[in-house]
């Protein structure tokens, strides 16, 4: 049983630098270089897994890849009330993941600027609106830039909607959609995959 400590939707984007600030402090992860050269906060989704201390959970792995991996460990059938209960705050973590990284709005220059960044789009777009077309030209994953900040793999690009729907399903890659839609920058990147 999951222990008390995870509050969903309690973590706000700080601009400056970014820097992630986590209900109002900053928490270093404990990591070791020799296994990973990943130096990252922690962030809502470790938050999330702490509560589960019996699992081995690796923070650099990908993030569905390691829900799938835990529900397997606790032997949680798919749709049953433990699983379906920590799904639903495993999703919500995802969501405020993304915030703590990227921000909640769509209208930042210097968080465009990140997205095409870790799109590789060169030269960096200098203008919002440049920045918007550079991104909405890419068929790219939205879990896929969560997974990138702690896998240090770069987001994979796809040439259409079609191959990125194939590598959702695929990959279980799933952004929850309804919990995506009370940010302005997730509403603008979620593809219509289903």
């Amino acid at each position: 049983m999951p222990k008390p400590g995870y509050f969903p939707g309690t973590y706000k984007y700080v601009t400056s630098s970014d820097k992630l600030a986590i209900a109002g402090m900053i928490i270093a992860s404990e990591i070791d270089l020799a296994v990973s050269p990943i130096v990252r906060k922690s962030g809502p989704i470790d938050l999330f897994f702490s509560q589960y201390q019996q699992f081995n959970y690796d923070p650099h792995s990908e993030v569905w890849c390691e829900f799938n991996r835990m529900s397997n460990f606790f032997h949680w059938q798919k749709g049953s009330d433990k699983e379906k209960k920590a799904r639903k705050l495993f999703r919500q973590a995802l969501v405020d993941e993304f915030g703590a990284i990227y921000g909640e709005k769509d209208d930042k220059l210097d968080v465009l600027q990140l997205l095409c960044r870790k799109l590789k789009v060169d030269p960096l777009p200098q203008t919002l609106t440049d920045c918007r077309e550079a991104i909405q030209a890419h068929f790219v994953n939205i879990v896929d830039f969560v997974d990138c900040e702690r896998t240090g793999k770069p987001v994979p690009k796809f040439s259409g909607l079609e191959k990125l729907r194939r590598y959702t399903i695929d990959k279980d890659k799933i952004f929850p959609k309804e919990e995506a839609k009370a940010s302005l920058l997730l509403r603008f990147l979620l593809q219509n995959i289903f």
